[in-house]
């Protein structure tokens, strides 16, 4: 029946790719009509934020399944590394920095504080994100606690996001040679209520996936079948809503709520020869935003506005740890409860030619941890941030702005073990930016300096006898400069930018002699690099590319000589995407993708270990048909992909291998 119902699927796109538009007039492309917003056709589109480097993307303009996870958006952006760990969580990175550095924040709530500071991006699915903005460096202090590695704003219901004019309906399924099924469903309606205006939005997926392709230049030790990776299963359910209220003054107020409940395998490294054998059986997670705002209002000394941002996030899981790859003896479980709360005041105000803007957050965590069938243990951790940031003009088009931080943290539950009191620490940036050419070229140039409190993970979990907890580790303190420019103009896009930041007292995984890790401030991490991002567009042909050149080296202040590279941080990485009308109203879209070597800590061999550089090439063909002149599901978009067309042997990192070829196929309905 399964093989039937694939043909079937495959006969029906097969036949929509082929068929002739019966429509009268030509099909509109889809994703060029939705990045009519930032003016250009492609879909990453550079702009300055605060004085920073930005990439701003429209979720609709990226080729993904159905109801997939953000780690698959990431992937599809310029400057972000994205890889999955031994635990199966997918783990972010930008200029260098460790994946609890980058702030990732779901309608204005950060969701990196918590017991981690890290989001798994492959366990938060898409629904209902319809923007994606990714902010290299420091472009603000106002951005919470612990932001200092870069931000990740993913828009939904706030006054940043797009309203709805009417109502939409988008139905979507696809399914991939290996059995996977996805299916997600989206509507928005907008209504007009006297002098205001109310949004609704709602929507929901289904993704189940029965195995990643494993590639033929990959050996995989652990099965038998030369097509599946081992333990690479996902079967995950979400849901989304979300209501908004507009006045005509510019006054709102929005909520949000999402829910996905998830099981997972977790793919074992293959070049170690004792690895996790885990899975998730059971993974949740619930958030709830509130948010409100007061629009532009006059006041005695101006004009300003003020936000309030209030989230509560809940979040499960339940780990089991086999014996070997059978799966089928159980030697220890874990299970996690999160309630993370939080709270932001955002205010701005007029200061003559120029703006002051203040921010306030509060974050509190609270874990359970239950460890086989040992007694419960509990966590708490609370994390605050103030900070005041000044933006005026300085001569014609030259602006400057100037920010202060101050950041604090206590663990007053602590399961028992070390507490490590009440810390703080302070945050500023300074940045210039002006325009030139006409208004087509944005220069801008900052520095920075922000800090970084342990999470409770760090300090306390023994991640099922892998870890020996440390109680004493102390903040880091990252400091950062870029100097870089942007062009915009209606066919064609261009940034660079150059960066350098140095990270003290970083963070760092050491190998004991029993095997086990533990984590010690320790090192100072420098990197220094050149980003550059292009885009072209013109008589329905567009290309996009990126290139990132950097140099990382860790040292330990103490040790004399002891200059090394860091793990899992390639110093070449290029990439490029193209689109292109091709016969019958088809359009076809070609991807390529570099990543230069990189290494990572062998335990086995109690040293690095090179990985060889490798390159992997996408494709596909979409076509747009028009079933009627409008309404809703008047078009429909039936797309085939091939993923890794070479088959190439791809690693997130040492031993966890990417997908190998994958045929993908799609239909949606709009």
């Amino acid at each position: 029946m399964n093989t039937m119902k694939r043909s079937v699927k495959l006969a029906a796109i097969s036949l929509a790719l082929v068929a002739p538009d019966t429509s009268e007039a030509q099909a509109t492309d889809t994703t060029r009509t939705r990045l009519t917003e930032v003016r250009v056709s492609v879909s990453r589109s550079p702009s300055t934020i605060g004085g920073a480097a930005a990439v701003v993307t429209s979720v609709d303009s990226l080729r993904l399944t159905p109801a997939a996870p953000l780690s698959d958006a990431l992937r599809e952006l310029p400057f972000v590394l994205v890889r999955q760990n031994s635990r199966g969580e997918v783990e972010l990175s930008v200029r260098g920095s460790d994946s609890r550095q980058a702030a990732v924040l779901f309608d204005g709530l950060p969701l990196t504080t918590g017991w981690d500071h890290r989001s798994d991006a492959s366990a938060f699915p898409l629904s209902g994100v319809g923007t994606i903005v990714v902010v290299r460096g420091l472009s603000s202090v106002l951005q919470g606690p612990n932001a200092l590695g870069g931000v990740i704003d993913l828009g939904v219901v706030s006054d940043r996001s797009e309203r709805v004019r009417g109502e939409s309906l988008r139905l979507a399924t696809g399914f991939d040679q290996l059995g996977t099924q996805a299916y997600h469903l989206d509507w928005a309606r907008g209504i007009r209520a006297g002098a205001g205006e109310w949004t609704f939005r709602a929507g929901g997926g289904l993704r189940d996936r029965e195995a990643i392709a494993l590639s033929g230049g990959v050996s995989d030790k652990y099965t038998t079948d030369s097509h599946r990776l081992t333990n690479s299963d996902v079967r995950q359910r979400d849901l989304y809503t979300a209501l908004r209220y507009q006045t005509a003054g510019g006054a709102w107020v929005g909520g949000s709520y999402s829910a996905n409940a998830m099981e997972r395998g977790v793919v074992p490294e293959l070049h170690v020869t004792a690895p996790r054998f885990w899975r998730y059986p059971d993974q949740t997670r619930h958030l709830g935003v509130v948010s409100l705002g007061t629009g532009r209002r006059r006041t005695p000394l101006g004009s300003g506005d003020l936000e309030v941002v209030v989230g509560q996030n809940n979040s499960s899981l339940f780990i089991e740890s086999f014996l070997n790859a059978q799966y089928d003896s159980i030697v220890a479980t874990e299970r996690g409860r999160e309630r993370t709360s939080t709270a932001r005041l955002l205010a701005d105000h007029s200061l003559g030619a120029g703006e002051l803007r203040t921010a306030f957050t509060a974050t509190r965590v609270r874990y359970t941890e239950t460890l086989n069938a040992a007694a419960p243990s509990e966590y708490e951790q609370n994390l605050w941030s103030s900070g005041v940031e000044v933006d005026m003009p300085i001569a014609g088009a030259l602006r400057a702005s100037a920010g202060y931080a101050a950041d604090g943290s206590t663990t007053p539950e602590t399961g028992g073990k070390t507490s490590l009191g009440r810390l703080s620490e302070w945050g500023g940036r300074f940045g210039l930016s002006t325009m030139a050419l006409g208004n087509r070229v944005r220069f801008h140039t900052s520095v920075s300096r922000r800090a970084r409190f342990a999470a409770l993970r760090e300090l306390y979990s023994g991640a099922l006898n892998r870890f020996e907890p440390n109680p004493t580790l102390q903040p880091e303190r990252l400091v950062g400069a870029e100097l870089g420019a942007t062009l915009l103009s209606s066919r064609a896009q261009f940034q660079a930018v150059v960066f350098r930041h140095r990270l003290e007292d970083a963070i760092v995984r050491i190998t004991l002699p029993n095997r086990r890790f533990k984590r010690v401030n320790r090192d100072e991490l420098r990197s220094a690099g050149l980003e550059l991002l292009a885009g072209w567009n013109s008589g329905g042909f567009s290309i996009t590319s990126d290139a990132l050149v950097q140099r990382l080296r860790i040292e330990d202040p103490a040790v004399s000589g002891s200059e090394r590279k860091p793990e899992h941080q390639p110093e070449f990485r290029l990439g490029a995407d193209a689109a292109f009308p091709t016969v019958a109203g088809v359009r076809g879209r070609l991807g390529f993708n570099h990543t230069g070597t990189q290494y990572c800590v062998n335990p086995d061999l109690g040293r690095n270990q090179n990985l060889s550089s490798q390159t992997w090439v996408n494709g596909g063909v979409e076509r747009t048909f028009s079933l009627r002149p409008s309404g809703l599901l008047s078009r429909l978009l039936a797309s085939l992909s091939i993923d890794n067309i070479g088959d190439s042997a791809v690693y997130d990192q040492c031993g966890l291998p990417f997908a190998g070829r994958t045929l993908r196929f799609g239909l949606s309905l709009m």
